[in-house]
């Protein structure tokens, strides 16, 4: 909730709401950050997004945008928002996430630079990553007998891997804040595993 209004603003970038920003020293704040978030693997890096966009690559045959408007037509405009309407919850839970992990990590004394690089490694390894998909699981997706969408559940299997090592390593801490992070980690898994 604390980072719910940064979190979504991050997810659905336009540059019409860019165009909105409050000043150039807000709009500047905003790019840094976001640019920050994009190398660091925690956006842009959409498993339904990027699925999205290679089915529809598939379906044409070639570069996905082919067949579209490309001048910002309405055919066009329609395929930027159904990508991202297809991205944003992958996108918002994510940085969502990166927040939490990072303020977690400087409350248990890590340095600010620190912090956001570890916080944007343990996302890329606990959340669905496209570029984390192994070039098999890829193929996957092209194979008629199989679900078009195989690389969710392949990222859930390594996901919940690197969930279970992250809330070992914060219980071995030491660290008050690393342990109480590592029972949400626990709840949450045991919580949806309970469901599944």
């Amino acid at each position: 909730p604390e980072y719910m209004h940064d979190a979504m603003r991050m997810a659905w970038s336009t540059d019409k709401r860019l165009g909105k920003a409050r000043s150039k020293v807000d709009r500047k704040a905003y790019m840094s950050e976001r640019e920050k978030l994009v190398r660091g693997g925690v956006l842009a890096e959409s498993v339904s997004g990027m699925e999205l966009m290679r089915t529809m690559q598939d379906f044409v045959m070639s570069d996905y945008r082919k067949g579209f408007d490309q001048n910002g037509g309405a055919i066009g405009k329609a395929r930027d928002t159904m990508i991202k309407m297809y991205s944003f919850g992958d996108e918002f839970f994510k940085v969502m996430g990166y927040y939490q992990e990072r303020d977690m990590l400087i409350k248990s004394g890590e340095l600010v630079e620190d912090a956001e690089m570890m916080a944007m490694q343990r996302i890329k390894d606990m959340y669905p990553t496209y570029s984390n998909i192994s070039y098999g699981a890829r193929l996957l997706r092209k194979t008629p007998f199989m679900a078009p969408f195989p690389s969710f559940p392949y990222e859930v299997v390594r996901n919940s891997k690197n969930v279970f090592y992250y809330m070992i390593e914060d219980l071995k801490s030491g660290n008050e804040e690393r342990r109480k992070s590592a029972y949400r980690k626990a709840a949450g898994q045991f919580g949806l595993g309970g469901l599944a």
